[in-house]
């Protein structure tokens, strides 16, 4: 009986982690499953403990994931604000986030497409320590703000 409730409950939790888009929310709804799972075991008797656990289960992966999206939201916004000033400079700028870091560097000088003010750049990434890089293209936008065109 006791495996019937629990298996579910970890079974969502899984899912739920995999359904999450950043590292980030993976750890916070995994972390969040196994606490909210634990702290759920300790209420009641029986198979309202096993209610309660698998509840408890559920939830904590919820809480976790939305804890471990802001966490994303912010690694993004550091590299976002990196990226305004380098292309608006061309100067290489560098960002820190609380799961990631890295570089921006424009490759090329201003040069206009379709009307539009462009600068190929290289973006450097280091999630877990390891370097994800990317090049590409960033134009302005009419508002002044630089947008992502294309990267390779």
């Amino acid at each position: 009986m006791r495996r019937t409730l629990i298996l579910p409950a970890v079974a969502a939790a899984a899912l739920l982690a995999g359904c999450q888009t950043g590292p980030g929310q993976t750890i916070g709804t995994l972390g969040g499953a196994a606490a909210g799972g634990a702290i759920g075991s300790q209420i009641g008797e029986g198979t309202g403990q096993l209610i309660a656990t698998g509840a408890g289960t559920i939830l904590g992966a919820l809480a976790g994931g939305m804890m471990g999206a802001q966490f994303d939201q912010q690694d993004y916004t550091a590299s976002n604000q990196a990226t305004q000033q380098a292309l608006s400079t061309g100067e290489t700028a560098t960002w820190q986030g609380p799961n990631a870091y890295g570089t921006m560097t424009p490759t090329s000088q201003t040069f206009y497409q379709n009307g539009r003010e462009c600068r190929n750049f290289a973006h450097t990434v280091y999630v877990s320590g390891q370097p994800q890089q990317r090049q590409g293209l960033a134009c302005r936008a009419p508002d002044g703000t630089w947008q992502i065109m294309n990267t390779y």
